[in-house]
């Protein structure tokens, strides 16, 4: 498995691996307002902060991660999505989190991160801290 970035030719494949409203707002908050699109996610990748990535597996791409940097030395992992209901449960969420984790150590100098994540649909955002 490998992380590769995720470059505007990869923009369609997420608007597909987004299927209703409720899982958009699981998945992305709202950063993204249902519908998702591709000009959404060109904005929001247009941000000078924001390094996305796919993982690979025997080259298919089964998963998405977001890198957002919040100071020189802390990022925060967002967005983590695994698009097949089928590769669920196999350990990509796991390998996706820990190469996205040394990337962040290695290529953008992280010696902190937090992950973002969702409680419940009906609660606020929640930030673990590092």
């Amino acid at each position: 498995m490998q992380l590769i970035l995720f470059t505007e030719q990869d923009y369609a494949l997420l608007v597909g691996w987004i299927p209703d409203e409720a899982f958009n707002l699981m998945w992305g908050g709202p950063l993204y307002a249902w519908p998702i699109s591709i000009d959404k996610i060109a904005a929001h990748q247009a941000g000078r902060n924001v390094f996305s990535l796919l993982l690979v597996d025997a080259g298919e791409k089964v998963g998405f991660i977001e890198l957002v940097r919040e100071s020189e030395s802390h990022c925060r992992l967002c967005r983590v999505l695994i698009a097949a209901k089928s590769a669920r449960g196999k350990g990509y969420g796991r390998q996706l989190v820990e190469l996205a984790t040394k990337y962040a150590q290695h290529r953008l100098g992280a010696d902190q991160l937090s992950l973002a994540v969702f409680e419940k649909m009906s609660r606020p955002f929640v930030v673990i801290p590092p």
